[in-house]
């Protein structure tokens, strides 16, 4: 019986100390699967990161790419504004103080008046960056905008072929040059001396409208137009005095006029009044 009871005790010991080595191996293991799940998920989440910071990159690239590519493109700026102002000598100071602040110039100026209103024209000429600001601080002097228009138009398609025509064009003169030391007939040098000449010609139409290009997009136009109404004053009460003395005064004109008229008719009458008086004294 005591035999049995050990061989009991032992199995249940050893089977004891099987199951804890079984779970302190399981517990290992399962630590261990766990770290790795983390560290492929820390790595996921790095790679994870270090795509988006990699897009971001690319995004902010290309945004600066696409701003760079904006801030060449040629541009033409212009615009017109038509406002009504309660004191039009303070608005025009203002605007001209603006073009002086902003680096601008009047290119054109007119003031004309009337019975119902002073209506004032300027033509302002301004850097292309401070377009924006000149409208601002002229739009800023009016009591009511009538109308306002603005225009940007995109010119760099024209102004990049104009400016490979030229390059083209001296190229090609260069050519006709070299050829031109070459020639030893009259008739070759004349020919090329004609070509030249177009060429020539073509090169300074394309500079001046490159040149006129250049002016327009670096040099932006505002037409402002404004004007204040003219209050219509009550007539003054009439001074009765002044009226009596201007109708005497027109009276006594009018009889004068009729007098210097009929002085042949009166001198007659005085005639025949004194012959009159004369034969009666006579008579008597």
């Amino acid at each position: 019986m005591k035999k049995i009871v050990k061989k009991t005790i032992v199995g249940v010991g050893l089977f004891i100390a099987l199951v804890a080595c079984s779970a302190g191996e399981m517990d290992s293991t399962a630590k261990s699967e766990a770290f790795q799940e983390n560290q492929t998920h820390t790595s996921n989440v790095n790679s994870r990161i270090a795509k988006e910071r990699a897009y971001g990159n690319a995004n902010q690239g290309d945004f600066n790419r696409e701003m760079q590519a904006f801030a060449n493109r040629k541009l033409i700026r212009s615009g017109n504004v038509k406002f009504e102002t309660k004191n039009i000598q303070q608005t025009e100071a203002d605007i001209k103080w603006a073009v002086r602040k902003l680096g601008g110039f009047i290119s054109f100026e007119q003031q004309t008046r009337n019975e119902w209103s002073i209506r004032t024209d300027i033509e302002i000429r301004m850097p292309s960056s401070t377009f924006e600001e000149m409208l601002d601080s002229v739009s800023s002097g009016a009591y009511s905008i009538d109308q306002k228009n603005i225009k940007v138009q995109d010119v760099t398609e024209q102004y990049v072929d104009t400016e490979a025509r030229i390059a083209t064009r001296k190229m090609v003169e260069q050519k006709y040059i070299q050829h031109l030391a070459k020639a030893k007939d009259i008739e070759d040098v004349l020919t090329i001396e004609t070509k030249i000449g177009q060429i020539r010609e073509e090169i300074e139409s394309a500079e001046k409208r490159l040149r006129r290009l250049k002016d327009q997009v670096s040099l932006s136009t505002l037409h402002v137009e404004f004007y204040e109404q003219i209050k219509k004053q009550d007539k003054e009460a009439p001074n009765r005095f002044g009226k009596a003395l201007q109708s005497g005064w027109k009276g006594l004109e009018r009889f004068l006029v009729v007098i210097v008229t009929i002085w042949p008719i009166v001198l007659i009458g005085i005639i025949v009044m004194a012959v009159i008086k004369r034969y009666m004294r006579n008579k008597d």
